[in-house]
């Protein structure tokens, strides 16, 4: 159980968790219009730029833990939950389509939410908090390499 406390772990977690389920949730394709033009995604290259974040998370941590110099676990845990922000805040979107919006085509249901007001703005707290988070991780480890090392004296 004490493998579970690692943040490496933890971030390695969510990587394989928000790929797996994107892969499962999503349409076949991302469609983004842009004017007159229509940019067409493969879901799995989707997939893999939403885990890639979390993937270069957990190999700095893993990296830091091997040079014995692991970085604090408490500014840690804030940069992982300021981070997951922007994901919990597409999951708790697509709750509420999956609960509320059942009867409604998938595609009216887009161009609705493109232009609510509410839920863009739901999404750019969510990405700047996201956005804030990753300061903190600088903050850690710039925190880390400053930090002296404790003598252990007999």
């Amino acid at each position: 159980m004490k493998r579970f406390k690692e943040l490496d772990f933890l971030f390695l977690l969510t990587a394989l968790l928000v790929s797996v389920f994107y892969l499962s949730v999503a349409n076949p394709t991302l469609d983004i219009a842009i004017h007159d033009t229509y940019l067409v995604i493969c879901k799995e290259h989707v997939s893999i730029a939403l885990s890639l974040p979390f993937l270069f998370f957990a190999l700095i941590y893993f990296l830091f833990k091997k040079a014995n110099k692991p970085l604090y676990k408490i500014l840690g845990i804030v940069h992982y939950i300021m981070t997951i922000s922007f994901f919990l805040a597409i999951l708790i979107a697509l709750f509420i389509h999956f609960h509320f919006y059942k009867s409604i085509a998938y595609r009216h249901y887009i161009t609705e939410i493109e232009y609510s007001e509410k839920i863009n703005i739901f999404y750019a707290c969510a990405a700047i908090i996201s956005i804030f988070g990753q300061f903190v991780l600088i903050i850690n480890i710039i925190a880390t390499l400053f930090r002296k090392r404790e003598k252990n004296t007999p």
